[in-house]
Formats: C-alpha cells, sequence, structure tokens
C-alpha cells in the first residue's frame, strides 16, 4: 500500500499558532542532555511550550527547553497518533530507550537513553508521520 510523503512548509510559530488543530513536538533540556521530551496539544503552541518550562522550573528539574522540531497536522487527534507511533519506534531500537510516564508538572514523560539525541527523536517522529500516512506542515520555531 503507498504511503504520503510528509510535506513540509516553514511556517513561523506566531502563524503556525493560528493554525494550529493538533501539534507535536520534540524537546530537549541542555542540562539533561540525555533526556529528549515528545508530546502533542491542541491549540496554541508557545503557551503549551511555556506551560512545559514553567513546570520544570517549579519542578526544581530544568530552566530551559529548546524546540528540535514540531509539526502541525489537520486534524485533532493526529498529533497523539504520531506521539504514540514515535513511542512504539523508540521501543523497537536496537539499545533500548526508556520512556518515563509521570504526569505531573515536574517531571513530564521523557525519552531516555545515555547517547539519546534529539535529532534522532525527530527522526523518529517524521517516520511515524510517514507511517500513518498523515500530512504535517514543519514549523519552524
Amino acid at each position: 500500500m503507498p504511503t504520503k510523503e510528509v510535506w513540509f512548509i516553514e511556517l513561523d510559530l506566531e502563524t503556525a499558532n493560528r493554525y494550529i488543530d493538533g501539534c507535536a513536538y520534540v524537546l530537549s533540556i541542555p542540562e539533561y542532555p540525555n533526556y529528549v521530551k515528545i508530546g502533542d496539544c491542541q491549540g496554541n503552541l508557545k503557551r503549551r511550550l511555556g506551560q512545559i518550562k514553567a513546570g520544570l522550573q517549579r519542578g526544581g528539574w530544568a530552566n530551559e527547553i529548546e524546540v528540535v522540531a514540531a509539526w502541525k497536522f489537520p486534524r485533532r487527534g493526529q498529533a497523539l497518533d504520531v506521539v504514540n507511533e514515535t513511542r512504539r519506534i523508540a521501543s523497537q531500537q536496537q539499545n533500548p530507550v526508556w520512556l518515563e510516564i509521570e504526569r505531573t508538572h515536574r517531571k513530564p514523560d521523557f525519552l531516555y537513553r545515555e547517547g539519546l539525541r534529539p535529532k534522532t527523536v525527530a527522526s523518529w517522529m517524521e517516520k511515524a508521520i510517514n507511517n500513518l500516512a498523515l500530512k504535517a506542515r514543519q514549523i519552524e520555531v
């Protein structure tokens, strides 16, 4: 069965926030280089990133986050599907990727592995988009 290719249109964050129905993102935490946060949001991505940063600061866990990649999806629910598929891809890697799921403001869920690179996780998310044959717009943040 042929799959649709991921299509990328550069979209700045301010413009993207007006159109986002669903968004999936990959974040790195400079203070913890082996942890990579993946997630989804509905609505305003900028506000969601602010919530994550504030939660990490309140928990004394980290002061900064960096957006590695973010994609916008036309329909609600697609971003969550992509995050779940990315987790599945991570779990099938040769070197195990540990997933911590503690849904609190202090420690959102992260992928972890010694030497894990955020760009690698971004490529897994891109593969997840292709696996699900979804259309997505990459957001330049």
